[in-house]
């Protein structure tokens, strides 16, 4: 008895999880031999190993100027990062988002070149980056005059509650442990975490390792205890569809 009260208080006192997953064999639809994991509880499909050819084309592979422009990410201008904004705008209105404060701290993980760092200092908040690549940081540094390191998100130390706003916009799909990214979001955010996927159809890309739906988000957002806005999904290039979701710690 004593045993069983012991373990049922270290499993009560466990920190919440996105998903403590049951993983099952996914099938491959591609005739490729990238081999893929789903979980029967939240859904998310996971890629285990890369085949030869897509691991030979990933983005660690080619210069980082040369992968944003190969994927049609970089022009260096404001097109793009006006589309960006339109359709984060659009997103948060739809789902009837509460607003973010001017004034408003905010922590881009993986943040690329910064397409949305526009968006955030239009209104009035302090943003801060964290990009392990050293080319793009270093644009988004002279490109905004910004706060950027380096650091990679899951050694990087930030106290619990210390950021208005934790954002991953197009890099969720890309971390080995998209799960635990999750959930130091959580842990670091004092009101607001902001996701921006693709839609799980293109896990082939050789550089997601994860799948992602709307109800996935739902399933993670309700297992941490958050109130979820949204997910919704919009087309936003073609052929691939965007999902958009905002949650906010229940504290809030």
């Amino acid at each position: 008895m004593a045993l069983g009260r012991l373990l049922s208080g270290l499993l009560s006192s466990a920190p919440p999880a996105a998903c403590r997953h049951a993983w099952d064999p996914h099938a491959n639809e591609r005739d490729c031999t990238c081999a893929f994991v789903r979980c029967r509880r939240c859904a998310v499909v996971k890629k285990l190993s890369r085949c030869e050819f897509h691991e030979s084309t990933t983005q660690d592979k080619r210069p980082a100027r040369e992968y944003f422009e190969s994927m049609g990410l970089f022009d260096d201008g404001i097109p793009q990062n006006t589309t960006y904004a339109r359709e984060l705008t659009t997103a948060l209105e739809e789902m009837r988002a509460p607003g973010f404060a001017p004034g408003s701290s905010v922590l881009e993980i993986g943040s690329g070149i910064g397409r949305l760092v526009p968006w955030f200092l239009k209104g009035g908040m302090s943003y801060t980056a964290l990009e392990p690549d050293a080319w793009a940081a270093r644009y988004i540094r002279d490109a905004y005059d910004v706060t950027v390191t380096t650091d990679l998100w899951e050694t990087a130390t930030f106290a619990p509650q210390s950021i208005d706003v934790v954002a991953a916009i197009h890099c969720l799909e890309h971390v080995a442990d998209a799960d635990a990214a999750f959930a130091k979001m959580v842990d670091v955010s004092r009101r607001f975490v902001l996701i921006v996927i693709p839609e799980g159809w293109d896990i082939w890309n050789p550089d997601h390792l994860w799948m992602f739906t709307r109800d996935v988000l739902r399933s993670w957002g309700r297992n941490m205890g958050l109130r979820v806005y949204g997910p919704v999904q919009k087309r936003v290039a073609e052929p691939e569809d965007t999902i958009y979701a905002l949650f906010e710690r229940a504290s809030a």
